[in-house]
């Protein structure tokens, strides 16, 4: 028996946040870091220190750019956001064009733990940044 496809609603859902993260990758690419109309950081402004995703968009901007060694710079996790990001476009257009759900190539089991690793990481370097450990670029 055949599963039935992805609803027409769903799809273009899905096409419309494929169009929305293509849109962002391809600002980031031709936009500077320092002329993207983005409020500034909450976070830093109340506590002086940065919050897990400060740098984030200056280090996403470098690597569009090329610029792999100044993206590190910035963030330490941009290009696995940037990973991230163009898996989940690629997930969502072959959804949203072929109507079909995206079989990713790891079991759930192996997508959680790989999460929850990266969360790990993550939450290490924001530490080391917050005690000084490590340094980035301001």
């Amino acid at each position: 028996m055949r599963s039935a496809g992805i609803p027409r609603g769903v799809r273009v859902l899905k096409g419309v946040l494929a169009g929305g993260l293509l849109l962002a990758l391809g600002t980031l690419a031709v936009v500077p870091p320092g002329k993207l109309p983005l409020p500034p950081c909450a976070f830093y402004e109340w506590t002086g220190h940065g919050c897990l995703t400060c740098g984030m968009t200056r280090s996403l901007g470098a690597l569009a750019r090329g610029e792999w060694i100044a993206a590190i710079q910035y963030h330490l996790m941009g290009p696995l956001v940037l990973i991230g990001m163009v898996l989940a476009l690629a997930a969502l257009s072959f959804e949203a064009i072929g109507g079909r759900a995206f079989r990713w190539p790891v079991s759930r089991r192996a997508g959680k733990r790989l999460l929850w690793a990266i969360a790990a990481v993550w939450l290490l370097y924001w530490v080391a940044r917050l005690t000084g450990t490590v340094t980035t670029v301001p």
